[in-house]
């Protein structure tokens, strides 16, 4: 994985972090469970798992990690590093 796409890469995983943390304090404030900032057919993490072409068993280890990384334990650098194993294991 080159430099300039594990740069595209943890700029989409701050952003999908932000908007994560926005809606949960949005849901917070407004006592709502239905706060939706993307139109409710988009989902940014599919959109990085298309670009990366992962899928099956590994979107969902994906998945499972990205959660992780939006509760604080691992950070975008280690994400980055996992989805390079996985993509070299795809070529």
């Amino acid at each position: 994985m080159d430099t300039q796409k594990k740069a595209l890469i943890k700029m989409i995983l701050t952003m999908i972090k932000a908007i994560y943390q926005k809606t949960l304090h949005l849901e917070d404030v407004l006592a709502s469970q239905s706060i939706h900032i993307f139109a409710k057919d988009y989902d940014p993490l599919i959109e990085l798992l298309e670009i990366l072409q992962i899928s099956g068993e590994e979107s969902v280890l994906v998945s499972t990690l990205v959660g992780i990384y939006l509760e604080g334990d691992m950070t975008a650098d280690e994400i980055i590093i996992e989805l390079e194993a996985l993509t070299l294991h795809n070529v």
